[in-house]
């Protein structure tokens, strides 16, 4: 994915597919973009207010800063439909979140050091890069298709060198 650019277009510069869930914050999709036939995932937001528009493109901002890390989803642009819907285009992890592998049944001691040391190893690099992820849990930890551990959701992270906005 190239890296992030900020950009305000009157039409989508994806095409959505399915709607994959929503939040307080916003609505995440399936999409596909011109050219590029791997899948990816846009998540728009609907909240509103300032501070949610800021903290959006925080944890744009931010996840750019990360996307060298095997473990930490990466983010492909950062941009707003038509002047006012800001949105995140990110690669798509195939696989399930931590939470379904956990509701599967109990986790053996090698599969649970596995999975901590791999989540452990993104937070060292959010960490060594001034990044706090602040809302680590089951459903924001996936396990892709090979059991890789990929973190995502950095709305509530806080950055050394960014201001809190609450």
């Amino acid at each position: 994915l190239p890296c992030c650019h900020n950009s305000a277009v009157d039409t989508p510069p994806f095409t959505i597919v399915r709607e994959i869930g929503q939040g307080g914050m916003g609505q995440v999709f399936e999409v596909t973009l011109p050219g590029d036939p791997r899948p990816h995932v846009a998540k728009l937001l609907t909240a509103i207010g300032s501070v949610a528009v800021e903290r959006f493109r925080r944890e744009g901002e931010v996840v750019a800063r990360l996307d060298t890390h095997p473990g930490i989803v990466r983010v492909g642009s950062i941009g707003v439909l038509d002047g006012k819907t800001p949105y995140l285009i990110f690669e798509q992890v195939i696989g399930a979140p931590l939470t379904d592998r956990i509701d599967a049944g109990p986790l053996d001691v090698k599969e649970t050091l596995r999975i901590a040391t791999e989540l452990t190893a993104a937070l060292a690099h959010a960490h060594a890069r001034g990044v706090v992820h602040r809302d680590v849990k089951p459903d924001n930890i996936l396990l892709d298709e090979s059991g890789t551990v990929r973190l995502l959701d950095f709305g509530l992270a806080l950055a050394a060198d960014m201001t809190r906005l609450t």
